[in-house]
C-alpha cells in the first residue's frame, strides 16, 4: 500500500491542480469514520475548485490566466510564479 506523501500533495494545490489533488487523495483511506468524512469532504471542495477553475482558465488568453494565478496566489490559493 503506497503512503500518503505531504510533499507530493502539497505541490499538487501549490501547482493549482486541485482535481489533480482531488485524485491523489482519494486513493488513500482514512483509518476512522470522522476522517473518511473529512478526507470526503476535502476531496469535494478541491474537485469543485478544479472544476471553477477549468472554466475560468477555458475562456481566458494567456495574460489573463497568469493574472488569474497571480491573484489566486494572492487570495492564498497556491504560489506566485516567478517568471
Amino acid at each position: 500500500m503506497e503512503l500518503f506523501n505531504y510533499d507530493e500533495y502539497n505541490n499538487l494545490v501549490d501547482n493549482r491542480d486541485y482535481l489533480g489533488a482531488a485524485n491523489y487523495l482519494s486513493k488513500f483511506k482514512p483509518s476512522t469514520p470522522q476522517d473518511q468524512i473529512k478526507a470526503n469532504r476535502l476531496i469535494s471542495q478541491l474537485k469543485r475548485e478544479g472544476e471553477i477553475r477549468a472554466a475560468y482558465l477555458s475562456k481566458m488568453d494567456d495574460k489573463q490566466r497568469d493574472a488569474y494565478d497571480f491573484f489566486s496566489a494572492t487570495q492564498g490559493k497556491g504560489i506566485i510564479s516567478h517568471t
